[in-house]
């Protein structure tokens, strides 16, 4: 299990980091979305609108997810 988190940086750039207090994900649902993250922030979201429309989320992934999903 990982436990990632969405961080939005001062910049404006949204990283994922492992944490404690995240939910824990699936092995691999974490490892795809952390290398897609590592990609950039776009990669990330993309993967998340994309790629994970149809999976549960915790719902800090799932309010990003929605997010892009409108634009």
């Amino acid at each position: 299990m990982m436990t990632l988190e969405p961080v939005l940086t001062p910049h404006g750039l949204l990283t994922l980091r492992q944490t404690a207090q995240a939910p824990a994900l699936e092995l691999n649902q974490g490892l795809r979305l952390e290398k897609a993250f590592l990609r950039g922030s776009g990669h990330g979201l993309l993967w998340l609108g994309a790629d994970e429309v149809a999976t549960v989320l915790p719902p800090v992934l799932s309010y990003w997810r929605a997010l892009e999903c409108a634009t």
